[in-house]
């Protein structure tokens, strides 16, 4: 597992290591969530990394971008683990 506290020191990981699936917040220092998740998904060497939004930001139009941005789940915080377990090993198996 790899850790990044801004979406810039996110964008340096990923060019380094090739995760299987990403758990992205919305609200970084810096670049935020959604621009993080669209750089990812422009890029075709990213474009099939699956993405998980874990936000507070539970309204509508936050779960709209991320349905647009191609993002596979929106969880919103706090989180319940077992849903975020389930849904990592739906989306890797």
């Amino acid at each position: 597992m790899h850790t990044a506290l801004t979406g810039e020191e996110g964008l340096k990981k990923l060019a380094q290591v090739r995760p299987d699936l990403l758990l992205l917040d919305l609200r970084l220092p810096g670049q935020q969530g959604f621009e993080v998740a669209r750089e990812i998904k422009t890029k075709e060497e990213y474009q099939n990394i699956p993405i998980i939004v874990i936000s507070g930001m539970d309204d509508w139009a936050s779960k709209h971008i991320a349905a647009k941005s191609r993002i596979v789940e929106f969880l919103e915080k706090p989180i319940d683990l077992e849903r975020l377990k389930f849904h990592i090993k739906d989306i890797l198996s």
